[in-house]
């Protein structure tokens, strides 16, 4: 005889990971995950292995966002649960024990923005409190705020799903850089940019320690600039850059190198730097930074309200 598993038990006020498949974009077929706060569980009593479970959805695109979703539970383990959502069959949702490590892997922005350390006192060992001081903590008035995400913006952080790209060409190089970011400047720098007009030139994701630029009209990756942690912050190292590296030349490798430097300071930390192009006179300059980057020349950025 098989010893029995105590299987993995819901319980109301208490934080969760958990896992979507496809997310919220289905024609991407990306998971979507964010740590759940179960407000309520209702076993439907139909004998097929229905909750009713109402939740607040932490990381929910346009804001944390409450929810009721009636679940159907095929997969009872000892650490998680798998269901399908009685209203989207072509889903499959992955209930489980919330950990950092679990934040840290999935929730990669929220754990940049607003680590643990950056609270303190018990959040620091444990992750439900953590959790409950970023996303349910009470402002005077005794209504629930959400300081993380009017701090940051956190609804704004580019993702690759946010548009359509495509991927660098096989024809590639990669050029040396060296620059350090503060930990507030890779904050910045982390949000990445989404266009919403055709005067916004590039769409700017981070991920996994690397920052894509991808040209908003074509998708085309141009480049791909690669960091390591340092301290407090992070130094930009490299980055791979859409020429053919048997042909790249060394003043290319000095242009690349300065444009990646301009594109970072003028598109995601927002300052006003000279532009490092080779057009002859000032109008020509002028109308090349234009193609190059657009409305962000004057000060004009989406990711700003």
């Amino acid at each position: 005889m098989k010893p029995k598993i105590d299987r993995f038990k819901l319980t109301p006020n208490v934080w969760y990971a958990c896992q979507m498949i496809p997310g919220y974009r289905r024609k991407y077929n990306t998971p979507y995950y964010s740590p759940i706060y179960i407000n309520k569980i209702l076993p439907k009593k139909t004998g097929k292995s229905i909750l009713q479970i109402d939740f607040i959805n932490a990381l929910y695109a346009q804001g944390r966002k409450e929810f009721s979703m009636n679940l159907q539970i095929f997969k009872h383990a000892e650490n998680y649960l798998v269901a399908e959502p009685k209203d989207s069959p072509d889903q499959v949702v992955i209930i489980s024990k919330i950990e950092f490590g679990w934040i840290e892997n999935y929730c990669p922005e929220l754990w940049d923005q607003r680590p643990p350390s950056s609270i303190g006192g018990d959040a620091l060992g444990n992750v439900s409190k953590y959790l409950s001081e970023v996303f349910l903590r009470k402002d005077h008035s005794g209504d629930l705020s959400n300081p993380f995400l009017a701090e940051h913006g956190f609804s704004k952080v580019a993702k690759q799903t946010d548009w359509v790209i495509e991927l660098m060409p096989d024809k590639k190089a990669t050029i040396s850089l060296d620059r350090f970011f503060s930990l507030k400047e890779m904050k910045l720098i982390r949000r990445g940019l989404i266009p919403d007009q055709m005067e916004d030139k590039w769409f700017v994701y981070f991920q996994k320690d690397a920052l894509y630029f991808h040209r908003s009209w074509t998708g085309i990756c141009i480049f791909i600039v690669r960091f390591v942690r340092e301290g407090e912050g992070s130094r930009m190292t490299e980055a791979d850059v859409c020429r053919d590296r048997d042909r790249i030349t060394e003043s290319q490798i000095k242009e690349d190198a300065a444009m990646i430097v301009y594109l970072i300071d003028t598109l995601l930390l927002h300052r006003v730097v000279e532009y490092p192009g080779i057009g002859g006179s000032a109008e020509e300059k002028t109308l090349e930074e234009w193609g190059v980057v657009g409305q962000a020349m004057l000060g004009k950025h989406p990711n700003t309200k």
